[in-house]
């Protein structure tokens, strides 16, 4: 992003002012330079300075994002980019808002606004007089010494916090400029101005099989929208390609996609973290499974239900204690849940309790609580001690560190047939139960064929408006 500033003495290379100056200072960039001076409007001389977009954020803050992401970024860096393709602009973003407000101008935020200005009605107010050295006189441009304290729902706050990217609190009303920009300019981040057929997505290392399942319906609702057919990024995950052909109706690479014809998501975040993504949520069913797998697990289930009434529990412990990945990942404790769960059975009259969990110390726990009511799949189970001996705080972490080659295949197929037992088990009992936010939950709900008796998500990490 290029920001801009007083005129330093630095020597470094003159710009001339006009509405192309920031794409002339981009090309500069690419070949290394950082800082410009812009001369050339009346007689105002100012600076142009650069930052990529992820060192925007404090050098803690970095490094712990790429601790979570695995190196993934979560804003593209945006050398190049077209405000005249808006057919590949993101102008329905705009269509929640009646205005805008911008405290500090940045590149960014006059992008932004040029694009509000003549694709929308809405109305702009800024407390940042320079605003008008970028945007020619408009009736819809406002100066004002201090924006509110607090805007509505139908304003959009451009700031400069890049903690503001929406996505943690699902509120794309106040977004630092480099978010504000990524849901305007994401399609051109990925296209790349070419004519395009398909969209290779890579997923992140970390995600499990429902995250992938859900991810792929996500980007190809969203591909759908250009015409496009989305794809799973060949050998980006950490489940051989063999397995995932085996069990699931996951669109692999097709013959005929090249370097020409696709565009490439190589990080996720540049849709997982828009807003239109949340227009288009992931929409499947039992149908992403193959028919021979889907199969055998209806016979299971039907095998040890044997037509009894069964409330589902779904209780997440081991890496979602460990990883401390954000307000999101934390969980009920088996202790919390216990109550409630008491409760329905009491109101409800269930016969069994189906438990899917990988944590030992949680299965151990609910039947100490349930004797004799208790019904698990067989599969091997962790305990958060485990990770924490091994200095592991994903559990693939430690199965990698527990099981290598053909041995560390075996054990992590083993473990992906046993998950989705557990997640069509769960799709089967009358009433459905979890300890918190995670994939699994959604993926039993999409399987479930009609709606649960009851249905109950903990959410102890999520703060309530």
């Amino acid at each position: 992003m290029l920001s801009i500033q007083e005129k330093s003495n630095e020597e470094c290379t003159v710009l001339k002012h006009g509405t192309d100056v920031f794409h002339k200072a981009l090309e500069l960039v690419k070949k290394g330079e950082t800082r410009f001076h812009v001369e050339g409007f009346e007689d105002i001389a100012y600076d142009l300075v650069y930052t990529e977009n992820m060192q925007l954020f404090s050098r803690q803050m970095y490094t712990l994002i790429m601790q979570i992401t695995k190196g993934h970024l979560l804003y593209a860096p945006f050398l190049d980019y077209d405000e005249e393709d808006t057919d590949n602009i993101c102008l329905e973003f705009f269509s929640q808002f009646n205005r805008m407000e911008i405290p500090t101008i940045d590149e960014y935020c006059i992008a932004a606004a040029r694009l509000a200005l003549r694709y929308t009605d809405m109305e702009i107010w800024s407390a940042d007089e320079r605003i008008k050295w970028f945007i020619e006189d408009n009736d819809r441009v406002h100066i004002t010494e201090a924006l509110p304290a607090e805007s509505g729902s139908d304003t959009l706050r451009i700031t400069e916090n890049p903690m503001d990217f929406g996505y943690a609190k699902r509120d794309w009303s106040k977004l630092c400029s480099t978010a504000a920009f990524q849901n305007l300019f994401f399609w051109q981040a990925i296209s790349r101005g070419k004519n395009v057929k398909y969209m290779q997505v890579a997923i992140f290392e970390t995600e499990g099989i429902g995250g992938i399942i859900s991810s792929m319906s996500i980007a190809s609702n969203l591909a759908g929208l250009k015409g496009w057919e989305a794809y799973l990024k060949p050998g980006c995950t950490r489940y051989p390609e063999r397995i995932i052909a085996k069990y699931f109706n996951i669109p692999s690479r097709p013959e005929d996609a090249t370097e020409e014809n696709t565009a490439f998501v190589d990080y996720i975040p540049y849709l997982y973290m828009t807003w239109l993504r949340f227009q288009y949520p992931a929409n499947y069913d039992v149908g992403i499974l193959n028919d021979r797998f889907r199969a055998e697990l209806e016979e299971y289930t039907e095998a040890v239900f044997r037509g009894r009434k069964v409330l589902g529990v779904l209780a997440r412990g081991t890496d979602y204690v460990t990883s401390k990945m954000g307000p999101e990942s934390v969980h009920a404790r088996a202790k919390d849940m216990v109550p409630l769960m008491r409760e329905w059975i009491e109101k409800d009259g269930y016969e069994k309790i189906f438990l899917a969990t990988e944590d030992s110390d949680i299965l151990d726990k609910m039947r100490e609580e349930f004797p004799g009511m208790v019904i698990a799949v067989a599969q091997e189970r962790h305990r958060v001690s485990d990770l924490r001996k091994q200095k592991a705080k994903m559990i693939y972490e430690l199965e990698k560190k527990l099981h290598t080659g053909q041995e560390y295949e075996d054990a992590l197929e083993d473990t992906t047939v046993n998950y989705f037992y557990a997640l069509y088990m769960l799709s089967k009992c009358d009433s459905f139960m979890c300890s918190g936010n995670c994939n699994g939950f959604y993926v039993a709900k999409a399987f479930k064929e009609g709606a649960y008796e009851r249905e109950y998500m903990f959410t102890p990490g999520i703060r309530k408006k």
